[in-house]
């Protein structure tokens, strides 16, 4: 699984730390570092990842649609938990769990699959 990653977090220790645990468990993985600051003030970025974790306290995930490419259609996946101020815990396990998901539905969603 060669899957391309952006992790999207103001917490540059937490995002380098995932980064490392996501290269760990995925060792074919290439993550791309992000901060929403970066996201809101670059027009030009382009993220071209299929996979993208975010902080939703800070980012919106529309404003991450428009800076994919036209034919990306990434996975966004929070890193809050729904209905509370606390960040998820995300297990390497669970890690591992939701980008080998997200891979699978990118594959199954891509037009060049059939």
């Amino acid at each position: 699984m060669n899957e391309h990653i952006a992790i999207i977090d103001p917490d540059v220790v937490m995002s380098r730390s995932m980064s490392q645990r996501i290269m760990h468990l995925i060792p074919d993985s290439k993550v791309s570092l992000y901060t929403p600051d970066a996201i809101m003030n670059d027009e030009s970025l382009c993220l071209a990842e299929g996979i993208i974790f975010y902080d939703e306290m800070g980012t919106d995930p529309d404003l991450l649609l428009r800076h994919t490419a036209d034919s990306t259609h990434p996975h966004l996946i929070p890193l809050q938990s729904a209905g509370t101020e606390g960040r998820r815990l995300l297990t390497g396990t669970e890690l591992s769990r939701m980008i080998r998901e997200a891979s699978a539905d990118l594959r199954y969603e891509s037009p060049d699959t059939g």
